[in-house]
């Protein structure tokens, strides 16, 4: 298991921060479960990259806007 990934499992409450990293892979948690995570995880950072590319083009917006005026 990567880092990030056990840092994500962290947030979401499967893992605890003492939880030794050799022994997640091991962790009793369902397939499904693993599913629903990545899955979450992978929306959460679609949406974040959009999210962010509408908060850069307000700001170009917003840079633009009063050196016109």
């Amino acid at each position: 298991m990567r880092q990030v990934e056990r840092q994500q499992l962290i947030e979401l409450g499967i893992l605890t921060p003492d939880c030794d990293p050799r022994i997640t892979t091991s962790q009793k948690v369902s397939p499904e479960r693993k599913r629903n995570v990545r899955r979450w995880v992978k929306e959460r950072e679609a949406m974040s990259g959009v999210l962010l590319t509408r908060i850069l083009e307000r700001l170009k917006e917003l840079k633009k806007g009063p050196a016109s005026s």
